[in-house]
């Protein structure tokens, strides 16, 4: 059999893009890849800048992470959340990466 993996890199690209299309999404990643401490991050230290960054209420913010982003990020690979100890760790990848450094540049830009 004969596989495209072109047709399934573009797929994978397409995933990617989309579980990066919010700015929420963008913001909390930035974040955590700027993290001085790589491992872990505490979420309330998380919610309180995004809170200042998004200008959203903490309970609208904390509700739209915990249903919405937080799964979508964790689902593609690019976190780790630990519920019990409220705590989110980022999982590089090179490809995310120059993704949100290109739309950096774009949206400093505006």
């Amino acid at each position: 059999m004969i596989r495209n993996t072109s047709l399934q890199d573009d797929d994978s690209v397409n995933r990617l893009l989309e579980t990066l299309s919010h700015p929420v999404r963008r913001t909390l990643l930035r974040r955590l890849r700027t993290n001085d401490t790589p491992d872990t991050v505490d979420l309330e230290n998380v919610l309180d800048e995004l809170v200042d960054e998004t200008e959203t209420s903490r309970e609208n913010l904390e509700i739209a992470l915990h249903h919405n982003h937080l799964p979508a990020l964790e689902s593609a690979g690019l976190i780790d959340v630990d519920d019990e100890r409220r705590t989110i760790r980022y999982r590089p990848r090179d490809r995310v990466d120059r993704i949100l450094d290109a739309v950096s540049g774009v949206e400093s830009n505006r």
